[in-house]
């Protein structure tokens, strides 16, 4: 289904940046198409008027290695064919009349090549590659306005400043890679990417211009440029299926604040990382903030559901969790984090694993609307003193473990325990539980001991429910308060 929309609106987004003017069309221009007018007067030396003859096309594919070859390509204005250049001596490339390449352009392990310009460039009909030249440093492409398959600009160890200002649509892949000297890169026209969008692995990038970038086929990929400051996305309407945000060393923003759906959002070890605003996110399959270890913003308030796997681990820096709309989860794990807040005042209900580990600063956790979950574990939650869950009736798993201030939990509601897991233990203020409606558990082992302050008759009443619908299960009961009367 993706596949058959991103085809019919890569076509509506295409219609702007046809060139039927450079590519000698017949007969008059439909009224819709880009006009002689309408386009920039850089372009003019590409432009022939409807129905004349262009004596400047070259038939077939071209290779480049000497500057003679570059001479005698100077004046065409269309390749029909394959542009390649590779060279081991050519120093500069120059083809100020080119405007259309209706095959490939791959320019590559040219070791001498210092610059690069193709003023006149407006469409690629294939693919355009960049990469492995090692001395290029000026890329000149500032009016490319459409590649139909993929735009590859990688391993160009001192490219500098690249302008893309006037690229609207890349109909594959875009991968701007291992620049080690790239310092800015500009979008500024930039609507769509079919493919994957990705951004590795530039050392000296801080800035990318994206204004109005909207649609990304397939994946963004935003790693390893360790200079890039803000990544602002607001204007993607259209998600991709993954979004990963990995490994920038500087960055400090993350802005995706229109997008409202996504298959895949991974934000991981980003250093410097403060702020993720993710406001009018609704749905997602995976969501995974980790090890961004000043991350203390994050905005999901709108979020209702996230399908699979909702992850937040080693961002100590993040103290409040509002999920006050989130309904259904996949799976939850909260791993070595500090919480002063964390609502989720709306969950119903979740699919497998309710996970909350290595938690500090968190006083009371309320749930009270949940109804059912796979595994419910809570452990090493230090600060915590309550867990309120007064609707939860049947899970796969109970543990309550090492959280050393808790002194009581309630889950008054919960009838079955569908699993092989049983354990409350090391809670050593734990004076009292409320697990009144506990008839059933199907699993093998309980494991109750090494809660000094709680009372071993509330233990063996229990046990004593339990016996009579499961005799099979073998029992850790041990070092809780003695007490064989709660009379």
């Amino acid at each position: 289904m993706r596949n058959a929309f991103w085809g019919a609106r890569a076509l509506s987004l295409m219609a702007p940046f046809v060139l039927s003017a450079c590519l000698s069309s017949q007969g008059s221009a439909p009224s819709d198409t880009t006009t002689i007018d309408d386009l920039p007067p850089a372009l003019t030396p590409c432009i022939q008027e409807p129905g004349s003859a262009d004596e400047f096309v070259l038939d077939g594919s071209y290779r480049v290695e000497t500057t003679d070859e570059v001479a005698a390509l100077q004046p065409f204005h269309r390749i029909t064919g394959d542009l390649v250049i590779e060279s081991e001596d050519l120093t500069i490339l120059v083809l100020p009349n080119l405007c259309t390449v209706e095959g490939d352009i791959l320019v590559h392990k040219n070791t001498e090549l210092v610059v690069a310009l193709m003023g006149e460039l407006r469409h690629v009909g294939g693919e355009l590659r960049v990469y492995d030249n090692p001395k290029l440093g000026n890329l000149g492409v500032e009016s490319l306005a459409l590649v139909e398959s993929d735009l590859t600009i990688l391993g160009n160890e001192v490219l500098g400043p690249l302008s893309l200002r006037s690229l609207g649509l890349v109909g594959g892949d875009l991968w701007i890679g291992t620049n080690e000297n790239l310092s800015g890169l500009s979008l500024k026209s930039l609507q769509a990417v079919s493919g994957t969008f990705r951004i590795s692995g530039n050392d000296e990038l801080t800035d990318v211009d994206l204004p109005i970038l909207n649609e990304i086929g397939v994946a963004l990929s935003v790693s390893r440029n360790d200079k890039l400051e803000i990544l602002n996305l607001d204007a993607l309407t259209i998600p991709p299926a993954t979004i990963l945000v990995e490994r920038n060393k500087a960055i400090r923003e993350f802005h995706l604040s229109t997008l409202w759906e996504a298959e895949s959002i991974n934000i991981s070890q980003n250093e410097k990382l403060i702020e993720v605003d993710l406001e009018n996110l609704l749905v997602a399959e995976n969501l995974r903030l980790f090890g961004n270890a000043e991350l203390s913003s994050v905005n999901l308030k709108q979020l209702e559901s996230v399908t699979n796997q909702l992850e937040i681990r080693s961002c100590p820096a993040l103290h409040d969790y509002d999920f006050q709309n989130l309904k259904s989860l996949g799976n939850l794990y909260l791993n070595q984090q500090k919480a002063d807040v964390l609502n989720f005042d709306s969950l119903v209900r979740v699919e497998q694993d309710f996970h909350l580990y290595h938690i500090d600063d968190l006083q009371q956790l309320s749930l009270p609307k949940l109804e059912r979950t796979g595994s419910f574990a809570i452990y090493n939650a230090h600060g915590l003193a309550e867990i309120n869950v007064p609707k939860l009736r049947i899970v796969n798993g109970l543990r309550i473990e090492d959280c050393l201030d808790m002194d009581r939990f309630d889950l008054p509601a919960l009838e079955t325990i569908d699993g092989n897991q049983l354990r409350i233990r090391d809670n050593i203020e734990l004076v009292d539980f409320d697990l009144s409606s506990l008839t059933t558990y199907t699993g093998n082992w309980i494991s109750i001991t090494k809660n000094p302050k709680l009372p071993q008759c509330k233990v063996d009443d229990l046990i004593e429910i339990l016996m009579e619908n499961n005799q099979q299960f073998s029992m850790d009961i041990d070092q809780n308060k003695y007490q064989p009367n709660c009379d």
